[in-house]
């Protein structure tokens, strides 16, 4: 997993500008999976200040009538509901791009959990 090498260099570089002189370590553990139920409230907040829908707590409905578009979550910056999933590819596995009827602006959002 080369991002994790990424991530392992970023964090040392911190610790080490952080604290100079000290030595760390950075274990990765996969023992606890990830979900994103796990996203606090506040990180929920600053997704929004940036643009990006956080994953909600509603059920996307997965059946929907041929030719209409899946909806994708309330709209991160005008908190619109009229929004529509633009594709099904994102920059990650799990997001996808999504747009705004109501203030006309794209944004990012999470795909429905599986």
């Amino acid at each position: 997993m080369p991002a994790l090498d990424v991530i392992r260099h970023d964090a040392v570089s911190a610790l080490r500008r952080a604290l100079p002189g000290y030595e760390c370590e950075v274990r990765f553990s996969f023992e606890e999976p990830w979900t994103s139920d796990r996203i606090s409230p506040e990180a929920h907040e600053q997704m929004r200040a940036i643009g990006i829908a956080p994953p909600g707590t509603k059920a996307v409905p997965v059946l929907v009538a041929l030719g209409r578009p899946l909806p994708a979550g309330p709209c991160p910056y005008c908190s619109s509901e009229d929004t529509e999933a633009a594709g099904g590819f994102g920059p990650t596995p799990c997001r996808a791009v999504a747009y705004c009827r109501a203030c006309r602006n794209p944004f990012e959002t999470f795909k429905p959990k599986r």
